[in-house]
This record gives structure tokens, C-alpha cells and sequence, in this order.
């Protein structure tokens, strides 16, 4: 449970319900899949917390890690979203202001790393991965030795990689390598929907992105409208295209702040979005 601390106000953040997602939420075109375990999209997702007024906690509506029936009798949002942006695809720059302005991206990418376990990983010279088909969470961005990358906050647990992280090397507007996904139903395409589609970035993360908006806690049905998300979170950051990042650190999934820059021994720099 995180704690968000914002105009002198403490509030308790639960675990969010996965399972609630994969029982409740449609999927009538078949994008990404045919709904629940058998895949979905983001934005679906997003579009149907705005529906059913809000997201469970997991403690309400535990994980079953396999389709179930939707449960609405018992439904207790404890978050509440607004709505949603779906940003524009296989384009760098709006990825990039996404991240600082509105904070963590859900993004789609081509999860061939399963052996990675540290650095910045770089597809082949031959070409980028380009199977789209996992959903994670873009938290940051950095330098490390040289290397931009995007840090990525994986869902494989914290055993994984780096402490559940991996970093993924980022070229910069104009510099992203592109390729072709010949399976976009894999990721966030939709049935009858194009055969083949351009994705671009390292494991083609620049292809489909987007994030919740009006974010906002809520108590036994009634609004706190303490905005997590969307209503100036991380207003006093910016990218590398203007910076102004605020140099407080702390350690990776501590509380607040929002915004994180840390400068390393060998001049590296990270800044990451919780």
C-alpha cells in the first residue's frame, strides 16, 4: 500500500484488483484478444473503471489468476478515474511529454527479454523485436554509460530483472529503429483490423500507449477529490526537450515525490514517475 501525501493530506493507496479487470471489463471488438486471460487492451480497461465508477481494491476482489464471473454485487471502488488519452503511435515526443506532464504510461511492447537481468537492454542489430504483446507500465527515463533508455516497470515480480525493472534503450525523436508486426492482434490491434502494422522504439515500445486521467480516491462511495494523476502530480518536471526536474531522491518504491532525479557516480541520470 502506497501513501500519497499532497496539501497536507495523507491518504492510503490499496492494492488495485487485476482480477476485477479480467472478470468485468469488455472486450466486444476482440482487440488484443478475446477479453479476460485471453487479452484485452489499456484503454479498455480504462474505459470501463469510467463505466463501473471506479477500480476495487485486490483485497476486495482477490486475484485468480483465470476468467471468473464479474462480481459487480460486491463492487467497492476505492480509485475513480475520469477518463483516458490514448496517445499517438510510434511517436516519440508525445511519449516522452506523456510521462513527465500526466506521470506512469501504460504502454504495449515485444517482452523477448525474459532473460534479461540488468543494463539497458538493446534489441539486435538486425532489427527490433516487433510481436507486440505485453502490457507494462513506462515509469521513467535515464542515462546510463552513455545509453538513453525508458525504465519500465515489468509485471513479473520483484525477482525479475532489476528489482522487477528493466531498461529499454531509447534513441530520441527522429532516431527510433521501426519494423513490422505481422500479428497486431497480439497487442492492441482488433479483429478485422489491419493484417500487418508499423511499430517503432526498442521492442516496439513507442507503438501503443495511453493513461488514465482525473484519477481521485474514493471513501464508502463518496468522492475525495484528491487527484493522483492528471491534475499537476508532476507539473515541476519536464523531459530532456526542456528540463526541470526536481532534484529530490529517494529510494525506488518509497513514497513521495512524485518525481524523481538522481544523479549517479558516473554522471547518469534517472528520473522516475510513481
Amino acid at each position: 500500500m502506497a501513501t500519497l501525501a499532497r496539501d497536507g493530506k495523507a491518504a492510503s493507496i490499496p492494492i488495485l484488483a487485476p482480477q476485477q479487470l479480467v472478470d468485468c471489463a469488455p472486450n466486444p471488438k476482440h482487440c488484443g484478444g478475446t477479453g479476460g486471460c485471453e487479452g484485452s487492451t489499456q484503454p479498455l480497461a480504462f474505459d470501463y473503471l469510467v463505466m463501473a465508477k471506479g477500480h476495487d481494491s485486490e483485497a476486495d476482489y482477490p486475484y485468480k489468476g483465470r476468467d471468473g464471473t464479474c462480481e459487480d454485487s460486491k463492487h467497492a471502488p476505492k480509485i475513480g478515474i475520469t477518463g483516458k488519452v490514448e496517445l499517438p503511435t510510434n511517436n516519440y515526443t508525445s511519449l516522452m511529454h506523456a510521462l513527465v506532464t500526466a506521470g506512469p504510461i501504460a504502454i504495449s511492447v515485444d517482452a523477448s527479454w525474459g532473460a534479461y537481468e540488468g543494463g539497458v537492454f538493446s534489441d539486435p542489430k538486425s532489427g527490433i523485436h516487433t510481436n507486440i504483446d505485453h502490457a507494462v507500465q513506462l515509469v521513467g527515463y535515464g542515462t546510463m554509460g552513455g545509453k538513453d533508455y525508458w525504465l519500465v516497470r515489468n509485471s513479473w515480480g520483484a525477482s525479475w530483472g532489476e528489482q522487477g525493472y528493466i531498461k529499454i534503450e531509447r534513441f530520441g525523436e527522429g532516431k527510433e529503429p521501426c519494423g513490422t508486426d505481422a500479428r497486431p492482434g497480439d497487442g492492441f490491434g482488433c479483429a478485422g483490423g489491419p493484417s500487418t502494422i508499423q511499430v517503432c522504439g526498442t521492442s516496439g515500445i513507442l507503438s501503443g500507449s495511453s493513461y488514465p486521467t482525473g484519477a481521485h480516491l474514493l471513501y464508502a462511495g463518496l468522492e475525495d477529490r484528491t487527484f493522483l494523476n492528471g491534475g499537476g502530480a508532476v507539473s515541476g518536471a519536464s523531459d530532456p526537450t526542456g528540463a526541470n526536474l526536481l532534484d529530490t531522491a529517494r529510494p525506488r518504491g518509497a513514497s513521495a515525490p512524485l518525481c524523481v532525479s538522481c544523479t549517479h557516480p558516473r554522471g547518469d541520470v534517472e528520473v522516475e514517475f510513481t
